[in-house]
C-alpha cells in the first residue's frame, strides 16, 4: 500500500498546483481520521467473542454478533458519508 501512495503524491505533486495538493492532502487526512473512528472496537470484540461462541457451537449467538457488528458498521459508516456530504 505504501509504494502505491507514495506514487500518487509523485504524480499528484507533479500535475497539480501546491493549493490543490494541500486541499487534497488535508481532505485525506481528514478522511482517515473519521475512519479510525468508525471502527468502534469491532474487531477486537469480534475477535473476543467469535471463537467463544464458536467453541460453544452457539449458533444463534454468531448470528446475532456479527449482524450487531455489521449493522453498527453500517450505521456509523452513513453517519460519516452524511457529516462529509454536508461539510463538503
Amino acid at each position: 500500500m505504501a509504494p502505491v501512495s507514495y506514487g500518487v503524491k509523485m504524480i499528484m505533486t507533479g500535475t497539480v498546483s501546491q493549493e490543490d495538493y494541500g486541499i487534497f492532502v488535508a481532505v485525506i487526512s481528514f478522511v482517515m481520521i473519521l475512519g479510525s473512528y468508525n471502527d468502534f472496537g469491532m474487531a477486537d470484540s469480534l475477535n473476543y467473542f467469535l471463537p467463544e461462541h464458536l467453541h460453544k457451537k452457539d449458533a444463534k449467538k454468531i448470528t446475532q454478533t456479527l449482524s450487531i457488528a455489521l449493522v453498527t458498521q453500517i450505521l456509523s459508516s452513513s453517519c460519516i458519508a452524511v457529516i462529509l456530504f454536508f461539510v463538503s
